[in-house]
């Protein structure tokens, strides 16, 4: 008898425990991700993907949003009071929250900064010292020509590495223009200070 008291007794402390979690415990806070351009954000944990605005009921007390640009775009950053900037997002559970995830998209050329070669060069194969360009989003190829007119995306001779060298078939002197071009297409303007390179391999 003692003992069916106790366990009794255990149990209504148990439902009475149960009976006094609030709601928002139990089930967990809203999480309104609203994305606004071309991207996704993951939710972590659970693990969730947004493509587009979502909202979920989170139980975690701390989540961490990532977002991810498509192709072409770029992640500007986040708004809403919850985070700012572009790093990834933790976010406190402890209410209703929402974050705008702000992609833009890519309308610049990538821009060539560096370019510099040795001349006069004892080899048809000239050295280049320096080649660096930057974009918004990313560079992904490289080339030179010795044409002012700028070359196609789809071009062939483009490299996903800067060159550190550039092959001519004789000796002679020569005018190098550094090219770069990103994930859109879009393809730098001529440099201002292409290289007049004189070659003797003789």
């Amino acid at each position: 008898m003692k003992n069916l008291r106790r366990s009794t007794s255990l149990i209504m402390a148990i439902v009475l425990m149960l009976t006094n979690i609030s709601p928002a415990l139990a089930d967990g806070f809203l999480l309104t991700v609203t994305i606004d351009g071309s991207g996704t954000v993951n939710i972590t944990p659970p693990d969730i993907n947004c493509n587009s605005t979502c909202t979920n009921t989170l139980s975690d007390p701390e989540v961490t949003l990532t977002a991810t640009a498509t192709t072409g775009s770029f992640f500007a950053g986040w708004s809403g009071g919850v985070c700012s900037g572009v790093d990834p997002c933790v976010v406190i559970m402890d209410a209703d929250k929402a974050v705008m995830a702000t992609f833009t998209l890519d309308s610049t050329a990538p821009t060539v900064d560096t370019f510099t070669v040795t001349t006069p060069s004892t080899s048809l194969n000239i050295p280049i010292t320096a080649f660096t360009a930057t974009d918004t989003v990313g560079v992904t190829g490289y080339l030179v020509t010795t044409s002012t007119t700028p070359p196609l995306a789809g071009d062939s001779g483009w490299a996903a590495t800067a060159p550190t060298t550039y092959t001519v078939a004789a000796d002679g002197s020569y005018t190098l223009y550094p090219w770069a071009k990103d994930a859109v297409g879009h393809v730098s303007s001529a440099f201002a200070t292409p290289r007049v390179v004189s070659v003797d391999s003789t």
